[in-house]
């Protein structure tokens, strides 16, 4: 169950685009979410929306985890070599 004012990152319809959506209220495993970029209301099934928050919580997690090793792989632009 997904608390009242919890934000959570959907894909608005409306706007199309991966951002955090505010939980305004629930109706059994239906959540009514508002999209914090364009404010369009959307309603979700709780499972959808746990998924989608998991699978982008991963790909950020994978981002940084490639921006942590990138000096290492001869990125951050000084021109150096990785010793």
């Amino acid at each position: 169950m997904e608390r009242r004012d919890l934000t959570r990152v959907y894909v608005c319809p409306s706007c199309q685009s991966h951002t955090p959506h505010t939980v305004r209220a629930q109706n059994g495993n239906v959540y009514a979410i508002v999209c914090n970029q364009c404010r369009m209301g959307s309603l979700v099934k709780g499972e959808a929306l746990r998924q989608h928050h998991v699978q982008w919580e991963e790909e950020l997690r994978q981002i940084l985890d490639s921006l942590h090793d990138w000096p290492r792989q001869g990125g951050g632009g000084d021109g150096k070599s990785p010793p």
